[in-house]
């Protein structure tokens, strides 16, 4: 054999064993890292059949009439009652892992000027603190109102809390 052929196979066996503690090395972290990823997604899955476990019910708000009697108030109150469209209730749901309730109430109401729409919220949010505001929009009708004023459609989400008892 020649002396380059040599000194080449020997080169190449020095490389050899030089990559192979690194190679080592690189490959137990991987290891590492896949056995951490292993209990990541027991973890998680774990977390998932519980969440899947808790049941969201629905349950009806404390008394309907009354606080639909509220918001016909306010109504009323702001020169609002002709323009109440609808007044929805939505299904109640747990917050989190409290005992609280949250029951969203869908409102709409049409052609009504903002200086009537603050003081229909600002009465209705003022007896009860139960009752919040949680999402208002406000959407242009179609063609300009007689006495031209600014009007809107506006699309109210209210959030009535209440305390429950365990749901699972």
């Amino acid at each position: 054999m020649k002396p380059w052929t040599t000194n080449a196979l020997m080169g190449i066996v020095a490389a050899a064993l030089l990559a192979t503690p690194i190679g080592y090395a690189r490959l137990a972290a991987s290891r590492t890292a896949a056995m951490n990823s292993r209990q990541d997604l027991a973890a998680v899955k774990a977390d998932l059949a519980e969440l899947g476990a808790w049941h969201m019910t629905a349950t009806p708000a404390t008394d309907s009439t009354d606080l639909n009697r509220r918001i016909r108030s306010a109504a009323t109150a702001a020169g609002l009652e002709e323009k109440l469209a609808s007044i929805e209730p939505g299904p109640t749901l747990r917050v989190g892992d409290t005992d609280t309730l949250r029951t969203p109430i869908y409102l709409r109401l049409e052609n009504v000027t903002l200086a009537r729409l603050v003081p229909f919220l600002t009465d209705l949010a003022r007896g009860d603190t139960s009752l919040r505001v949680t999402g208002i929009e406000l959407s242009a009708p179609i063609g300009l109102p007689a006495n031209g004023e600014e009007t809107w459609t506006a699309d109210l989400t209210l959030s009535e809390s209440s305390i429950g008892g365990p749901v699972k």
